[in-house]
């Protein structure tokens, strides 16, 4: 699927959890890693290296552990 920059997602990650992004770049869900920012006033928490993500910080959000990718 292809993504257009500034457009907003619901990503559903299986180590993020379900989280709002926004599209850094235009980009398509094919690619290794999806350039996307953190849209709401959520903590998003990674379970691998134990970090938080705040909103307006790069996410990074590797496409094979996204389960499902919803445009808004």
């Amino acid at each position: 699927m292809k993504i257009r920059k500034g457009q907003i997602m619901e990503i559903n990650h299986t180590r993020k959890g379900v989280f709002k992004a926004i599209a850094a770049r235009d980009f398509d869900t094919h690619e290794e890693w999806y350039p996307v920012v953190l849209a709401t006033k959520e903590v998003v928490n990674g379970v691998a290296n134990n970090k938080n993500w705040i909103e307006g910080e790069d996410i990074p959000c590797r496409g094979a552990f996204c389960i499902e990718v919803k445009v808004l």
